[in-house]
């Protein structure tokens, strides 16, 4: 990711502002996840507190509790390990902490924290956990699909780790997450980015490092063919 972002992006037009060694482009913006989100009630919002959440509550069917263990980087984790939340309960206190397939997912804890997947298409409208943070897109400023990609990146990830706090293990705040900005291409840079990525982490998936490095500067070398013909 980083790679690609650098080949493609890092020469054009001038820096508005650095993202660890990456130099922003001035047609791109710096965006908080709050100017990413649909304006909707609870667009943004990690699960409820413990005094309402509770595990006597929880059934063998119901609504899908989306937990900490489910996210990865890798994508969505379906571990057939999931827990439902009584629908009785769910709607009466639980319909804030919705999520619904497309949804953005980030990690609030863990090793490390800000992990991020999207909830799959197929699955049921589910609610998180406090430790999982679910935002949904404004599909005009980020592709869902490129949205994983801002935090799963090590740029992204060192971005969220500056933040951490905690003993054995790392937290960051939902309000840390507000804080926090993010470079953010034009969308039809989103879809050019992630027609070079997408195959790349498929591939990663299955190839050994140095076969996958071999492919990556073939990739780049094609893509500045193109540019120069052009």
């Amino acid at each position: 990711v980083d790679a690609t972002l650098n080949h493609f992006f890092g020469a054009q037009g001038e820096a508005i502002a650095s993202f660890g060694s990456f130099k922003v482009p001035d047609h791109w913006r710096l965006l908080s996840l709050p100017e990413m989100v649909i304006p909707s009630a609870n667009a943004i919002t990690a699960g409820p507190f413990g005094t309402i959440f509770k595990a006597k509550d929880f059934r063998e069917s119901g609504i899908p509790i989306v937990q900490l263990r489910h996210v990865t980087s890798e994508g969505f984790r379906f571990d057939g390990r999931l827990t439902y939340m009584d629908p009785v309960v769910y709607k009466k206190l639980h319909i804030p902490y919705t999520v619904r397939p497309g949804d953005l997912l980030l990690t609030k804890l863990g090793e490390p924290p800000g992990l991020a997947c999207l909830y799959p298409d197929d699955a049921a409208d589910g609610m998180v956990t406090p430790d999982v943070v679910k935002a949904t897109l404004d599909k005009s400023i980020v592709l869902p699909r490129f949205a994983p990609l801002m935090f799963n990146n090590m740029r992204g990830r060192n971005n969220i780790l500056r933040l951490c706090k905690g003993g054995t293990r790392t937290r960051v705040s939902l309000g840390e997450f507000y804080d926090l900005r993010w470079p953010v291409p034009p969308i039809p840079e989103q879809e050019s980015i992630l027609t070079i990525i997408e195959p790349l982490l498929k591939l990663a998936r299955m190839q050994p490092p140095t076969e996958l490095r071999s492919h990556l500067l073939s990739m780049l070398g094609n893509q500045a063919t193109h540019q120069g013909d052009a």
